[in-house]
């Protein structure tokens, strides 16, 4: 968790935010200010890069963008629908 962080680590050489449950707090979204400023990533930032980069032209068409609240949990409740029923 970034909140147990002073800083990201110095060897990360990219931050994933995978499915978060609730917004990032002033503090957490400072470390990742700092960090993308001196230089890291973001996973959905290198997407939208290579997207623009190696495939200018879908990129026209395509964005890429993290979900809001009621949209993860559509998609949460239509994979839990989707699961097999365990016997």
């Amino acid at each position: 968790s970034l909140l147990t962080l002073d800083s990201l680590p110095d060897d990360a050489s990219a931050v994933i935010i995978n499915n978060p449950s609730s917004d990032i707090s002033s503090d957490e979204a400072d470390k990742l200010i700092s960090y993308l400023e001196e230089g890291g990533n973001i996973i959905l930032d290198k997407a939208n890069e290579v997207l623009n980069t190696d495939f200018p032209e879908l990129a026209k068409t395509l964005k890429l963008h993290i979900p809001d609240e009621s949209s993860r949990r559509v998609g949460q409740s239509v994979a839990a629908a989707s699961l097999p029923k365990l016997h």
